[in-house]
């Protein structure tokens, strides 16, 4: 049983973490785990100028700072189209615009030149995301455009952390890096989110909003989240996991990842919390793993890299040599009739994903709650529209001998 999606980070010493912390209610809000974790993320950096702020989403970190900048409404803010609802609600709560730009095939990142074509006098903000967590090609350009521009750049690492991505030029005070530390990233501690920058005044700003911490139950869910995913996993071919899994989410025991109002297309406060102690915890445990399953999910792209190349059938092979060596969250295919592919490895028990199968993940967020001038830009993405009808994600924190059989099952699927 192999999962692209399902929990992918959790083994069984998350699961032994989650369930000592729900023993120990004292410790779910404040504690010691918090300046830990902030420690030693700021450890990656190597630089003692970094300061770091948390919160209990991604999007609630992007949001707060947002809010915390010198900017006004109707203030343009460039994203890429595919991309995340978790990204544009926060933008359009605060009455901006979020401005579409394409993106290139060959890293699924910001095209430079649609970008340059769409700045304006009222551009203030940049975010450049490296999506499946491959470095963007132009990254250095963009930096150096948002320096002679003035603009604030935020480069968005939800979808995997290195050293390296943490790297800014020297007094380059409007560089942010968001963070996020959900269930399906490369750390998971199934919510959160931080925002680092050597801009010590804004991450001071940032670490005394006034946010309030989660509830207790919303924690308990959490914590039993790490659990009860390792146990669907391990028990999923013999029906006992599918189960477990329809029980979970019945009985509502797991925090979905979505709230009501978030699917209506509206950044929900519900959300916008501080991060708790209990958290960090699990998040502790997840960053001692980094260098271990970065070096596992390198050691995968590269047997992917090596073995996917030749394929005919693969639309991108010509572009998957600039993977290498890089531990991507997930591994990006286009394939011509994607949905048959999907359905034949979903026979044999492998259950891959499709960031992004949509202009905005997911598919059911409402264009409409967009402002008129956002949907414009949207619609010019001809790249990104193509590349959701096509892409596909292999797993890679994986064993080798997993990747190869999704690798000989991906082939006859393709008949290649």
């Amino acid at each position: 049983m192999i999962f692209a999606r399902l929990g992918p980070n959790e083994t069984t010493d998350d699961l032994l973490i989650s369930l000592k912390t729900t023993i120990e209610p004292w410790s779910w809000k404040k504690g010691k785990e918090i300046s830990q974790v902030k420690k030693t993320i700021l450890a990656l950096a190597g630089k003692n100028s970094y300061k770091m702020a948390l919160f209990l989403t991604g999007r609630s970190a992007l949001f707060n700072l947002l809010k915390s900048l010198d900017l006004k409404r109707n203030d343009r803010v460039i994203v890429q189209a595919f991309t995340c609802q978790s990204v544009i609600e926060p933008i359009v709560a605060l009455g901006m615009k979020p401005i579409f730009v394409d993106i290139s095939e060959k890293d699924f990142s910001l095209d430079i030149e649609n970008l340059k074509e769409k700045l304006a006098d009222n551009t203030r903000v940049i975010i450049l995301q490296h999506t499946f967590g491959i470095k963007p090609e132009n990254r250095d350009k963009v930096v150096e455009l948002a320096m002679k521009n003035q603009l604030i750049l935020i480069e968005d690492l939800a979808h995997g952390l290195m050293s390296t991505s943490l790297a800014t030029k020297e007094k380059f005070l409007n560089h942010f890096f968001l963070l996020s530390f959900g269930r399906s990233k490369s750390l998971s501690s199934v919510f959160g989110g931080g925002v680092v920058s050597q801009n010590r005044k804004i991450i001071k700003l940032l670490d005394h909003g006034g946010l309030e911490y989660p509830s207790y139950s919303f924690i308990m869910k959490c914590l039993l989240y790490k659990p009860i995913v390792v146990t669907v996993k391990t028990t999923y071919r013999i029906f006992i996991g599918k189960l477990i899994h329809k029980l979970a989410q019945g009985l509502g025991l797991l925090a979905a990842e979505l709230t009501p109002e978030e699917k209506e297309g509206n950044f929900d406060q519900l959300l916008n919390k501080k991060y708790p102690n209990a958290l960090a915890k699990l998040l502790l445990n997840q960053l001692k793993k980094l260098e271990k399953n970065n070096y596992q999910r390198a050691q995968v792209v590269n047997f992917y890299v090596n073995n996917l190349s030749s394929l005919r059938k693969i639309i991108n092979t010509r572009t998957l040599h600039r993977y290498q060596n890089q531990p991507l969250v997930r591994f990006p295919l286009l394939l011509d009739q994607r949905d048959r592919v999907i359905s034949h490895l979903e026979q044999k028990k492998i259950f891959l994903d499709t960031w992004y199968d949509s202009i905005i993940a997911p598919k059911t967020f409402p264009l409409k709650t967009l402002p008129g001038e956002s949907r414009r830009s949207l619609n010019t993405c001809t790249v990104a529209f193509r590349l959701t009808k096509k892409i596909i994600n292999l797993p890679t924190l994986i064993e080798i001998d997993q990747a190869k059989i999704i690798l000989n099952e991906l082939k006859k699927a393709i008949g290649d």
